[in-house]
């Protein structure tokens, strides 16, 4: 019988794999990685016409004109009640606001990304994933260095289809009310919201009971988008104005 000299190394051993990427690393890693891509955009002034639009319609409503029936634009009202806020932090006076709430969406479509992905994908799969949203956000050349319903929109829709992936009825609700807001803020994604089939339908137990508690959460969204316009004296000119015009764009 022949043996190995000792100290002979063998051919056939497997080269280990190295450790899986600490999540919480890869997520600190991404929140800096869109910083450092939107840097240069924290210095860019106001000159977007959408912006100038948002932030004058805002100003309007802070002195009591209401929206649409007064200062009108044929956007829905989430982008607008954001630039009010953003009024109340000093936006008007520091544009960089503006542009810090932009990079904030950004980072959290990013990072949720990173979240989905994880229920099909390896740590350094949805890192690559959630790496490249957050840059392709960013590029100047598909204006991703300006603030617009679409980014602001998108954290929205990524949490809500994080949370529908749960089995627990309470994040479930949550998740349909956060898809309101999304549709609020964009109208188009009600057609991404099939994406939320998925999850809601992937899980066997419960099922439609899922997909109604789903579609409950969204419907008290618009509810509230409802009242909160009604209470501004704007519901009746977005029924009849804003909301068809919404309905031709889809």
């Amino acid at each position: 019988m022949q043996t190995r000299p000792a100290g002979a190394k063998t051919l056939l051993t497997p080269a280990r794999l190295p450790d899986p990427p600490n999540p919480a690393h890869l997520r600190l890693g991404l929140m800096l990685l869109v910083f450092l891509v939107r840097l240069p955009s924290q210095f860019e002034p106001a000159w977007y016409s959408d912006e100038g639009f948002f932030t004058t319609i805002a100003w309007a409503m802070s002195h009591g004109v209401p929206l649409y029936a007064g200062a009108f634009d044929n956007s829905p009202p989430v982008i607008y009640w954001l630039f009010r806020l953003a009024q109340t932090m000093g936006s008007p006076e520091h544009h960089a606001i503006v542009q810090v709430l932009a990079t904030v969406a950004a980072a959290g479509a990013a990072a949720l990304t990173f979240e989905v992905s994880r229920r099909f994908l390896r740590p350094w799969s949805s890192a690559l994933a959630a790496a490249l949203t957050g840059i392709t956000l960013s590029l100047p050349v598909l204006d991703g260095d300006l603030i617009n319903v679409e980014l602001v929109a998108l954290p929205f829709f990524l949490a809500a289809l994080l949370l529908a992936f749960s089995r627990r009825d309470a994040a479930v609700l949550a998740s349909g009310v956060l898809l309101g807001v999304a549709i609020a803020t964009r109208p188009s994604f009600v057609l991404d919201a099939c994406a939320l089939a998925i999850p809601l339908l992937g899980i066997p137990e419960r099922r439609l009971r899922r997909v109604w508690v789903a579609v409950g959460g969204a419907l008290l969204t618009a509810a509230a988008v409802a009242a909160a316009l009604a209470a501004q004296g704007s519901l009746s000119a977005y029924l009849a104005i804003v909301l068809p015009a919404d309905r031709a764009y889809l």
